[in-house]
């Protein structure tokens, strides 16, 4: 995960303007808030006791990357995002499923 958080920065770092880059803030960006969604899964039959606060950890944080494949979507597609917009209520759901734990 470091790799690609590392990636992701120096893209941002090389990045020309202003507009949408599909390969920095689409793939890049979507890499680092799926993979730690796949992690947390990942983690949840190997918590034990703790097992229900890691499966609301991992709810949270896969809300947040469909949050985040909401606005690369429509993005991408060259659409704007009505407000409020699905993707709000995705980035708006980590905090009620940390709020849980």
């Amino acid at each position: 995960m470091w790799v690609m958080l590392v990636g992701y920065v120096i893209g941002l770092a090389a990045h020309r303007g202003t507009s949408f880059e599909p390969g920095v803030d689409g793939v890049l960006g979507l890499l680092t808030t799926i993979v730690p969604a796949v992690v947390c899964w990942a983690a949840v039959g190997t918590a034990g006791p703790r097992r229900r606060e890691v499966t609301c950890l991992a709810l949270g944080v896969s809300a947040y990357a469909a949050g985040a494949i909401v606005l690369v979507g429509f993005t991408w597609s060259g659409s704007s995002l009505p407000y409020p917009s699905l993707a709000d209520l995705f980035y708006g759901s980590p905090v009620v499923s940390v709020g849980a734990v």
